[in-house]
């Protein structure tokens, strides 16, 4: 898996080009698909870099992408290993120009992903992690370097939310968790959340609001390459490709770890 992270980087440093050229536009196209979320010219042409280059590898596997999204799950289930792609996460942030959006690339392996990689094209950094592989951060200035996690209070909750998706759920949820513990809220678009438990800006991201697994699936990779968890409502490991939807359920991803994993996961169940 290991071997894949720089050829990845040079395909998310292609698209991320592209998708910078039209956030530097005056003006840009955009669209709402039938589920009234918002796409643009940039998530397309990322889209297009991102498959093609993908294709070229070595080795080669299935293509899953919010932009082709299209794929029946008959066809889908019989993949054991396939790449899981959001060629621009964060689509609200993008229009609303506040850098908070990122490319997603993840390789899934039975239901599981067993490596991922997040790049913030406003930003050049890049991070990656596996299953066989702890994460490391890449910049222009330091190339790959591991990530040194640090350990936050163990009185505080640094707990992340959407900019663009709070709940009644979320209110909920904080009220609860202020009762043992103390609340910091911090606030973040896209999948830059999971980049932010790895390097210990926070260590908590519960999500009530629909998701897609494209959404997901590369940060949850590289959070549990960092030793963290991410769970469903149920508290089973999150899967994928399980099912006709692509939409995910309720989840909790967090580095927490022993009584107080226990007590936020207890919560959590309780609030959904």
């Amino acid at each position: 898996m290991k071997s894949l992270t720089d050829p990845l980087l040079t395909i998310c440093q292609q698209a991320a080009k592209s998708i910078m050229d039209i956030y530097h536009q005056a003006d840009f196209e955009q669209w709402h698909k039938q589920d009234q979320s918002p796409v643009t010219e940039a998530d397309y042409a990322s889209h297009q870099i991102i498959v093609e280059a993908l294709q070229q590898l070595t080795e080669q596997y299935p293509i899953l992408s919010e932009e082709s999204s299209t794929i029946p799950f008959s066809k889908r289930q019989q993949w054991s290993r396939y790449w899981l792609v959001d060629p621009l996460d964060g689509t609200k942030e993008f229009i609303k120009h506040n850098d908070e959006f990122t490319i997603n690339i993840a390789l899934i392996e039975n239901h599981q992903p067993i490596l991922g990689m997040l790049y913030v094209p406003v930003s050049g950094e890049c991070y990656v992690g596996g299953k066989s592989f702890a994460p490391m951060r890449w910049t222009a200035e330091e190339s790959w370097q591991p990530i040194n996690h640090t350990a936050q209070d163990s009185k505080t909750l640094s707990i992340l939310m959407s900019r663009s998706h709070l709940s009644t759920k979320d209110q909920q949820l904080l009220t609860d968790l202020k009762k043992t513990f103390s609340v910091k809220v911090v606030h973040a678009g896209s999948a830059l959340k999971f980049t932010w438990l790895i390097t210990g800006k926070a260590n908590l991201y519960c999500r009530f609001t629909p998701t897609s697994e494209w959404d997901t699936a590369a940060g949850q990779a590289i959070v549990e390459a960092a030793g963290g968890i991410m769970l469903t409502s149920a508290g089973n490991n999150f899967a994928y490709n399980q099912k006709d939807s692509l939409i995910n359920g309720p989840f909790l991803a967090t580095t927490l770890t022993g009584s107080r994993l226990t007590t936020v996961n207890r919560v959590f169940q309780q609030v959904i």
